[in-house]
């Protein structure tokens, strides 16, 4: 076996590494992805407060009862900004011609996704 031998074997190798690599990368991504759906999905059913609502200006209201799990669950979206409710004792929202009332007591904070 020559040395050119051997940099080519150490050369397949690196490149089989990187490969790997990347590709578990891509898995761990989508895995954890597919875990925070599965969280949402379980919060969503466990909270019936946590509801997407849509507007006539196409922004997301989300209505959030679990802090820690909603900051972890939309830090993926840069456009996120938290309104302070505390001082209000009931938020009243137009939402498609219906007005929704929401009692500060079963809501923790409100999140607008503004697109």
């Amino acid at each position: 076996m020559y040395l050119s031998d051997l940099a080519y074997i150490d050369a397949a190798y690196d490149d089989t590494v990187e490969t790997n690599a990347v590709e578990s990368a891509g898995t761990i991504k989508e895995e954890r992805q597919s875990l925070v759906h599965i969280n949402w999905e379980k919060k969503r059913k466990e909270y019936c407060a946590l509801k997407p609502i849509v507007d006539s200006q196409q922004h997301a209201l989300v209505l959030a009862t679990n802090v820690n799990f909603d900051c972890e669950f939309y830090a993926q979206f840069e456009s996120i900004k938290l309104l302070n409710i505390d001082e209000c004792y009931a938020l009243s929202l137009k939402v498609r011609g219906t007005l929704l009332s929401i009692q500060t007591h079963q809501v923790t904070l409100l999140y607008r996704h503004i697109k």
